[in-house]
C-alpha cells in the first residue's frame, strides 16, 4: 500500500492532521510539544484514495543524533519506509530556521515531498510566500486539520501520485496467484504497569527496533500497532502506555494514554499482562487482569525479565497462588515466563496466543452441548424452588470471543450462585476452556401452552 509519512518540527499539528485523515483519535493531541515518540501507522482514506499514513515525532534535526532507538531514529525509519513525505509547517508562526534545517535533512532521502502549511484557520497568518519558495518544495497547501479546511486541494495533489503507484502495485498483485489463502489475524494487546518491558518484548518478537525502549518509565504514550507474521498467521501487536493506580494519575496526558490503553483492550482478541518478575504480582496487576476478563478478552500473564530471577521456583509458586485467590473469574489463567533480552519463552508465548485465540472462537454443536448438559445436571440437579423443580430445559451456544452460552430453565432468578459456578466450572473443564473468560446466562424458557 502507498505510504505517506508526516514530518515536521514539534507542535505544527502532525498528530491532529493524522487523526483527521485516519478518521479516529489514534494519536494523542495536545498543545504540549513532544508527545509523539514512536512512529504510528494507520490505514487512511481521502475520498476514493486509500493509503497508509505514518505519524512521526516532532524533530529538530535528523542526522546529529546517534541513538539507535529514540524518536529521531523512529522518524528516519518512517521516512525510509514512505513513498511520499508530507513536510508540515505552521501558518501561525511562519517559516522558522528549524523548518529550513528539517527540509534540508529530508531532501537527502530522495523522496517525493509535498509542503503543507497547517493551522490555516488562524487569522494572523505569518506565512511568507518568498520563504515558502526558499524551502524548495513548491507552493504550500494551506490546510486546517482542526477545522477540516483545504483537504480538497490535498486530494488533487495526492491523486496523480497515488494513482500511478497503485496501478503498478495492482499489476504486481495480479501476477501473484489469486488463490492465496487469507491469513488468520490475531489482535494482541500488551498491557501492564509502566516499565515492565512491553515495548522491548514487541521489538524482540518482530526482530527489530520498532518501538522506543529505555529504563525511564512512560516512554510509550500512544497505543502503537505493529503487524507480525508467523506460520501464515498475522498478529497485530499493540503496545500501550503503562497503567498506574488511578489515584496516581494526575496529568491530563497520562489520563489520555490510559484511556487509549483501555480502548486497545476492548479492540483486542488477547491481552498479554506483563509483570516484572523482580517485583512479584501486585494489586494493580490484578485490577488490570480483572478489567481484561470483564471485557471478555483472552488473558495471558507474562512474567518478564525472568532471566534476572534467582529463586525461580518460589517466585512462580507465589504468583500462581496469588492468581488463584485473587482472580475471581478465571483462576486458571495461563502464565508464561519470558526474557525479552535473551529470547527465552518467546516461541512458547506465541504458541499460547494461537491456542487461546482458537479456543475463543470455538463453537460446540447444540447436540454435543445438550448431551453433556443432561449428563452434568443428572449428577447434580438444580435446587428446588419453594418445593417445585427448577427444570433446566436445554443449553445453546450463542456467541464466541468469548464463548457465550444460554441455559433455559423454569426459574432463572432462583439459580444459586454456587450452582451457576458448578455449571460454569464443568463447562470450562469438559470443553477445555481453561484460562478463558466464558459467559453462562440463565434465561426463562417459554411455555408453549401459555396461550
Amino acid at each position: 500500500m502507498f505510504k505517506i509519512a508526516i514530518v515536521g518540527r514539534p507542535n505544527v499539528g502532525k498528530s491532529t492532521f493524522f487523526n483527521r485523515i485516519v478518521g479516529e483519535k489514534k494519536a494523542i493531541v495536545s498543545n504540549i510539544s513532544g508527545l509523539t515518540q514512536d512512529r504510528q501507522y494507520s490505514r487512511a482514506k481521502l475520498l476514493d484514495l486509500e493509503f497508509e499514513l505514518i505519524d512521526t515525532a516532532g524533530v529538530e534535526g535528523l542526522f546529529e543524533d546517534r541513538n539507535l532507538n529514540n524518536y529521531i531514529f523512529q522518524t528516519k525509519e518512517a521516512i525510509k519506509d514512505a513513498d511520499l513525505i508530507i513536510f508540515m509547517t505552521d501558518v501561525s508562526t511562519g517559516i522558522l530556521p528549524l523548518d529550513y534545517t528539517i527540509s534540508k535533512s529530508i531532501r537527502k532521502f530522495n523522496k517525493k515531498i509535498i509542503h503543507i502549511a497547517n493551522k490555516a484557520d488562524i487569522r494572523k497568518q505569518k506565512l511568507n510566500l518568498d520563504e515558502v519558495k526558499k524551502i524548495g518544495f513548491g507552493d504550500a497547501l494551506l490546510v486546517s486539520s482542526e477545522h477540516n479546511i483545504g483537504f480538497n486541494d490535498l486530494y488533487y495533489s495526492l491523486n496523480s501520485i497515488i494513482v500511478k503507484k497503485q496501478h503498478s502495485i495492482k499489476n504486481e498483485i495480479n501476477s501473484i496467484s489469486s488463490n492465496k489463502k487469507e491469513n488468520k489475524k490475531i489482535k494482541v494487546c500488551f498491557i501492564g504497569k509502566p516499565n515492565t518491558g512491553k515495548s522491548t518484548l514487541i521489538n524482540k518478537i518482530i526482530g527489530k527496533d520498532r518501538l522506543i525502549t529505555g529504563e525511564k518509565p512512560g516512554l510509550t504514550r500512544d497505543s502503537i500497532e505493529t503487524p507480525f507474521f508467523k506460520d501464515e498467521v498475522e498478529y497485530i501487536l499493540t503496545d500501550t502506555a503503562g497503567m498506574r493506580k488511578k489515584s496516581k494519575i494526575i496529568h491530563i496526558i497520562e489520563k489520555k494514554s490510559v484511556n487509549q490503553s483501555l480502548s486497545s483492550i476492548r479492540d483486542s482478541d488477547i491481552c498479554l499482562l506483563l509483570i516484572d518478575a523482580n517485583h512479584n504480582i501486585q494489586k494493580q496487576d490484578l485490577l488490570i487482569a480483572n478489567r481484561v476478563l470483564d471485557s471478555g478478552r483472552g488473558l495471558i500473564i507474562v512474567l518478564s525479565k525472568w532471566d534476572l530471577i534467582e529463586d525461580k521456583k518460589n517466585i512462580k509458586h507465589f504468583i500462581d497462588d496469588k492468581i488463584k485467590h485473587s482472580l475471581s473469574q478465571t483462576k486458571d489463567v495461563k502464565v508464561v515466563k519470558i526474557s525479552a533480552i535473551t529470547g527465552f519463552g518467546i516461541n512458547n508465548l506465541i504458541n499460547e496466543i494461537s491456542n487461546i485465540y482458537d479456543l475463543l472462537g470455538k463453537r460446540i454443536s447444540t447436540s454435543t452441548l445438550n448431551k453433556w448438559f443432561f449428563s452434568t445436571i443428572s449428577q447434580n440437579p438444580a435446587p428446588l424452588v419453594s418445593g417445585k423443580v427448577n427444570s433446566l430445559k436445554y443449553i445453546s451456544q450463542v456467541g464466541i470471543k468469548p464463548p457465550s452460552f444460554i441455559i433455559f430453565c423454569s426459574y432463572p432468578k432462583k439459580i444459586p450462585i454456587s450452582y451457576s459456578k458448578y455449571i460454569y466450572n464443568c463447562l470450562k473443564k469438559d470443553f477445555s476452556f481453561s484460562g478463558l473468560p466464558i459467559k453462562v446466562i440463565f434465561k426463562k424458557s417459554n411455555n408453549p401452552y401459555k396461550n
